[in-house]
Order: C-alpha cells, then sequence, then structure tokens
C-alpha cells in the first residue's frame, strides 16, 4: 500500500509528499508492522489496552461500596482535573465518568468477551464461550490479583 499522500480534509489541502517523506513513511509503516507482530506474537498488550484495563479499575473502585467516600471523591477529582487541563469540560467529565461507572461491570464483560473470541480467532482454537464474570467487588479482584503475582514463576 502506498502512502504517497496526505489526508483529504478540509483543513489540509492535499499535497504529493517527497519521495523523503514517501520513504520515510513506507519505512515507519515497515517498522510498525513488525513492531506489531512481534507484539502479538507475544501476546502482549497493547497502550490502549493497557489504558482500557486501568480505566476499568478505576471505574470498578468507584463503584465499590468498601472504598470510602472520601477516596472515591478524590479519584473523581484527579480525573476531572487531568480532563480540564486536557481542554475538556470539568462538568461533562464528571457526568461521563459517573455514567461509565454506572455501567462498568457489563461493559468491562464486554471488553473482555470481545478480547476473549479475537484471541481464539487468532489462535484458531476452540475456546468455546467466553464465561461472564462474577459479579464481584474491586476488593474481591484485587485479593484474587495478589493471589496470581504471588503464584507467578
Amino acid at each position: 500500500m502506498s502512502l504517497a499522500t496526505t489526508a483529504d480534509t478540509t483543513a489540509i489541502t492535499p499535497a504529493p509528499l517527497s519521495k523523503y517523506e514517501i520513504q520515510r513513511n513506507e519505512r515507519h509503516a515497515a517498522s510498525q508492522a513488525a513492531s506489531n507482530a512481534k507484539r502479538r506474537s507475544k501476546n502482549a498488550p497493547r497502550r490502549d489496552d493497557m489504558a482500557r484495563a486501568a480505566y476499568y479499575a478505576l471505574l470498578m473502585m468507584v463503584v465499590d461500596p468498601k472504598i470510602p467516600p472520601a477516596e472515591k471523591a478524590r479519584l473523581l477529582g484527579t480525573i476531572s482535573n487531568l480532563l480540564e487541563k486536557a481542554g475538556f469540560d470539568r462538568a461533562v467529565c464528571r457526568e461521563i465518568f459517573k455514567g461509565h461507572a454506572a455501567t462498568v461491570l457489563d461493559n468491562l464483560d464486554g471488553w473482555l468477551a470481545q478480547r476473549w473470541y479475537a484471541e481464539g480467532r487468532r489462535l484458531a482454537d476452540n475456546r468455546g464461550r467466553y464465561v461472564p464474570l462474577k459479579r464481584i467487588s474491586f476488593a474481591d479482584m484485587a485479593r484474587e490479583a495478589v493471589i496470581d503475582v504471588s503464584t507467578a514463576d
């Protein structure tokens, strides 16, 4: 696939790229493809997978009744501050965050099921149906993670 021209948008007038830019883009594409293949062969998560898992963990902390309200408020404030510094409306961010928190377990199950089936297709195995998460608290999940880490090789 040739990477010879820029995207056609109203803000950017399409212009042909120089020979150097085309070669650079093609080298970058080849390097990125090799990097992606290496990551997939190790079944390593991408950065957005790590961010999504961290976001779900954060949302689970917010809905966990065992987490003190002051800690929940601090987490929500930190997220709102970061998003506001990034140029987003603080009130809108808080509403979206609360909406995500209300549906965190269903959304997490959806993402895990998607990953389960994608990995099954990649490996061409017959792994069967995805088993939804038990409705457990974040503290319970954290305890399981500690057990998993301590028993790891």
